[in-house]
């Protein structure tokens, strides 16, 4: 995405998280933000391909406990 792309998007406010695994958190946010906008289903693209990498880095370093955290307060 270009900057003038991004300036228009409302994302929400993320209050610092007190979790060692917070930067993941927002990798993973970010990487669902991502698919919400681009059109998975239809034609490739790139953005989909960094998606699956980003949340297949996220499962990998989550542990079960970490994991069912961060599915409670999305």
């Amino acid at each position: 995405m270009a900057d003038e792309d991004t300036s228009s998007l409302k994302l929400p406010v993320v209050e610092p998280s007190p979790y060692p695994f917070s930067v993941s958190y927002h990798w993973y946010c970010a990487a669902f933000l991502q698919l919400e906008y681009s059109d998975a289903m239809g034609k490739p693209q790139l953005h989909v391909v960094q998606v699956a990498a980003i949340l297949t880095l996220c499962h990998s370093h989550f542990g079960q406990r970490y994991r069912d955290i961060n599915l409670s307060t999305v």
